[in-house]
């Protein structure tokens, strides 16, 4: 990725395994051991020593799956990756027991040509290795890495950049220049979609060549920058764009329209919904109700999620309330770790959708799939 080599490009800690610490850094490469580099912005050049290396190169566990250990010479470090690869979590020898988040990896080759990874970090695996960010800095450091939502939010946080108004400039013309001149057509949406991310893109390329030092370097906030500039540019061309997307998919829209009105027609055990979970769900059916109402797509994703989590919630309070106020029902009072999985959600998701009578899901749907990039890698966002 090409966000992570620029990264290496000016990481303390990657140069000085290039320069002071090479004898280790050979030694990690013909071993194919995991180089784990801690993002710039959260180290300092003072704090890199014999220790911090060998906390960072890892070499797996030779006892347990997904275990690694540091290559301390003794005393050695275990830590243990996560089932989905999105993080480390340190164990046995850390200072403490804490998460590690990943935000990036590269394939690199040794002398042999064997392959070996180096992982990009949110911070060092070891917290007395941390920068320690003064309180009012840090709120506001967590303030610009943290994802803006509604349009407001992020046409709020993009001028918020002094440096960035000529760029903000340029990106309203292009957004004006696409609705203008643009055709969108039905069996071009593709097309449509990459004009509009190359857009995104460059536009994100330029903005992170305006930041100062550390900022330019730190991968979250390009992320949000990224994301920021997506939902500032797909809320500008919504109207033209999903005109087109629901025109393209309306007998879809249409035939699940109709099929609403025959599952409101129905109980909820006919379709598969098991009588303990069977009960209202007025906060899950508003919530997606608002689905349409939404211009970008990860609002309406983020919706979509809401609507999930309010099932779950609704679901799991009525369970409780079955509990302690009823008289004792053995399908529930005799199980009370009951959960609800992903093959009991589905016909509950089913009722809620037939409830909210949402008029361009299939479009909506289609909108969120083909018009959201800044999260292309769903499985390392909290809402993939």
């Amino acid at each position: 990725m090409a966000n992570d080599i620029d990264e290496l490009e000016i990481n303390p800690f990657y140069k000085a395994l290039q320069s002071r610490y090479v004898d280790l850094y050979e030694k990690a490469q013909k071993n194919c051991h995991l180089l784990c580099i801690p993002q710039t912005t959260s180290i300092s050049t003072h704090i890199i020593n014999t220790d911090f290396v060998d906390t960072h190169v890892l070499r797996p566990s030779p006892y347990f799956k997904d275990q690694y250990m540091t290559t301390h010479s003794s005393n050695c470090k275990t830590l243990t990756l996560s089932d989905n690869g999105l993080y480390f979590t340190t164990s046995q020898g850390f200072s403490d027991i804490r998460d590690v988040k990943i935000l990036g990896e590269e394939l690199a080759y040794n002398k042999e040509y064997k392959q070996y990874k180096i992982i990009i970090l949110e911070e060092p695996f070891d917290s007395k290795f941390k920068i320690q960010t003064p309180q009012g800095k840090e709120d506001a450091n967590t303030h610009m890495l943290t994802s803006k939502l509604t349009v407001k939010e992020c046409t709020d946080f993009l001028q918020s950049f002094p440096d960035f108004k000529e760029i903000l400039h340029t990106l309203n013309q292009k957004i004006q220049n696409f609705i203008n001149h643009y055709m969108v057509l039905e069996n071009y949406l593709d097309d449509a979609a990459s004009r509009l991310q190359d857009i995104c893109t460059q536009t994100t390329v330029e903005m992170t060549k305006h930041l100062k030092a550390p900022l330019n370097s730190n991968i979250k906030l390009r992320d949000v920058l990224a994301e920021a500039v997506e939902s500032y540019v797909m809320n500008a061309v919504h109207d033209k764009v999903f005109a087109v997307i629901s025109s393209h998919l309306s007998k879809q829209d249409q035939t699940l329209l109709t099929k609403y009105q025959h599952i409101n027609k129905v109980r909820p055990d006919q379709i598969g919904v098991r009588r303990e979970f069977s009960c209202p769900l007025p906060m899950a059916v508003v919530e997606l109700a608002n689905l349409s109402s939404l211009r970008t797509p990860r609002e309406k994703l983020v919706c979509l999620k809401s609507t999930v989590d309010n099932i779950t919630e609704g679901v799991a309070l009525s369970l409780q309330e079955l509990t302690q106020n009823s008289e004792p029902d053995a399908s529930v009072a005799g199980n009370p770790e009951i959960c609800i999985t992903s093959d009991d959600l589905i016909p509950i998701l089913v009722t809620v959708i037939a409830k909210a009578k949402c008029s361009h899901l299939n479009s909506d749907l289609f909108y969120v799939d083909h018009f959201m990039w800044a999260s292309a890698d769903r499985d390392r966002d909290d809402l993939g």
